[in-house]
């Protein structure tokens, strides 16, 4: 016997409702095709019109203004042509053998002696005219030949040496830049510092020259 039409609905109603339930879970996990084709197109195109980041600085930041300070440390680092790896030249005044000779000391001195001695003369030079208000020369251009000068006893020119050779000229530089009772003072420490190490003899003399 045929069954009636009505029932039929009833029969396949929950295949279908299985079926659509299984289809609108599925289609909820993904996200719309043509959202994300979108998307990914506007992304490449924007990185398309983004300009390259600009590594070079302008002329007015990569150029140094003529006024512009420069950091000790900066200064200490330009000195290729005269450093602890600079070779001695033999045979001029001041190199072993060929000491300099004068009313100072009639025995001669090291080519680094002469040079301190100069270094004497440039700071009783400068305290006076900085006391007096006056502008005062630049001491790093001279006092830089400490590190490729000949010492007295040619092995003490070594790398503790030349450390706190650095460390007095970064003193010389500071003073450079802003010549001052502190930044003078600050030499005469550098050099405090250095002959407490090595040759102690002029300690009380280098003492003495402290602006108080």
């Amino acid at each position: 016997m045929r069954r009636p039409f009505c029932l039929e609905p009833f029969v396949i109603r929950p295949t279908l409702t299985a079926s659509l339930f299984l289809f609108v879970v599925a289609c909820q996990g993904q996200p719309e095709s043509g959202t994300t084709a979108s998307n990914t197109a506007a992304a490449n195109t924007a990185a398309a019109n983004t300009p390259p980041a600009n590594t070079t600085p302008p002329a007015s930041a990569s150029a140094t203004p003529a006024n512009a300070t420069t950091s000790p440390a900066a200064m200490l680092a330009a000195d290729a042509d005269c450093n602890l790896s600079t070779p001695l030249v033999p045979g001029i005044p001041g190199s072993p053998g060929n000491l300099v000779k004068s009313s100072r000391n009639p025995n001669g001195d090291s080519e680094l002696s002469v040079l301190m001695r100069q270094f004497v003369d440039d700071l009783r030079e400068v305290r006076p005219m900085l006391e007096a208000g006056q502008k005062v020369k630049a001491l790093l251009p001279v006092h830089r030949k400490m590190r490729c000068a000949w010492p007295t006893k040619p092995e003490e020119r070594n790398q503790q040496f030349d450390l706190r050779a650095q460390a007095y000229l970064g003193a010389v530089a500071a003073f450079d830049q802003t010549p001052g009772k502190d930044t003078y003072n600050a030499i005469i420490a550098g050099c405090i510092a250095c002959h407490s190490v090595s040759c102690g003899g002029p300690l009380e003399f280098i003492g003495e020259m402290r602006w108080e």
